[in-house]
C-alpha cells in the first residue's frame, strides 16, 4: 500500500510538464514542434535567464518568431513555466534515480538527496530559473497559474509520503515536512549568494536538520 502511494507521489512529480490547451481556431499546434521549441527555450533560458529576456530576443536567440511560441504555448507566462517545469522534471528524474520503489523510504536519506541533487553546481543555471519564475508567479500569479499550483503542493505531497513512516500526526507531519522544504529552499539561495567556498557549513546545516528529524521522531517512540 505504502510503495503504491510513493509511487503515485512519483508520478505526480515527474508529469510537471503539462500539455497547454491552444485558445486558437483553426488548426491545432504540432506537438512535436511543440516539444522541440519547449527543449529549444528551457535550454536557453536556464543559460541567459527567465526575467530579462523578452519573448522577442527569446524568439531570435533560438531562430523563430514571436509568433511562433504564442501560438504553440499561448503567452509568455505559459511558455516560461512549461520551459521551467522541463527544466525541473530533468532533475528530478534524476533525483527518484536514487530511491528504491521497495518498502518504506528513508526520511533522512530523502532530505540528502533532494539537497545533494538540487544544491550541486551542475544545477545552479536551473535552480537561478526556478527562482526567478517563483518571484515572477508571485507578482502575477494568474499568469503563472500552472507553477503557482504545483510548486508547493506536489513537493508537500511528495513529503508526506515518505514521512508516513515517521509515526507523526497528519498535522504534526505536515509542519515538519513544510518546515524541511523551507528550509532546503532557503539554504539554496543562501548557498547561490555564498557561493560554493560556503558549500561546508551548509552541508553541516544539513547534518543538523536530519538530527532534528531523528530526535523528533525517537521522542515520539518514547512516548
Amino acid at each position: 500500500m505504502k510503495r503504491n502511494r510513493y509511487i503515485r507521489v512519483f508520478i505526480i512529480l515527474r508529469m510537471s510538464v503539462q500539455e497547454t490547451t491552444s485558445k486558437h481556431l483553426g488548426r491545432p499546434p504540432d506537438t512535436k514542434r511543440k516539444d522541440e521549441l519547449l527543449q529549444q527555450v528551457a535550454n536557453e533560458l536556464q543559460f541567459s535567464g527567465f526575467i530579462f529576456n523578452s519573448l522577442r530576443s527569446l524568439a531570435r536567440k533560438i531562430d523563430v518568431s514571436p509568433n511562433a511560441l504564442i501560438y504553440h504555448f499561448g503567452s509568455k507566462a505559459k511558455l516560461y513555466s512549461d520551459a521551467l517545469a522541463f527544466l525541473r522534471k530533468n532533475e528530478i528524474d534524476r533525483m527518484l534515480s536514487s530511491f528504491s520503489f521497495e518498502g518504506s523510504i528513508d526520511f533522512e536519506h530523502a532530505i540528502e538527496t533532494i539537497w545533494s541533487e538540487f544544491s550541486m553546481k551542475e544545477a545552479r543555471a536551473a535552480t537561478l530559473a526556478f527562482y526567478e519564475v517563483w518571484i515572477s508567479s508571485v507578482r502575477d500569479p494568474h499568469g503563472y497559474s500552472d507553477f503557482m499550483d504545483h510548486v508547493v503542493a506536489d513537493w508537500l505531497s511528495f513529503g508526506m509520503a515518505i514521512g508516513g513512516s515517521l509515526g507523526l500526526e497528519e498535522k504534526e507531519l505536515e509542519g515538519l515536512v513544510t518546515l524541511v522544504l523551507g528550509t532546503i529552499r532557503g539554504m539554496m539561495l543562501d548557498l547561490l549568494t555564498s557561493g560554493e567556498e560556503a558549500r561546508p557549513r551548509f552541508d553541516a546545516a544539513i547534518e543538523h536538520l536530519k538530527v532534528l528529524v531523528r530526535n523528533l521522531t525517537v521522542r515520539r517512540d518514547d512516548v
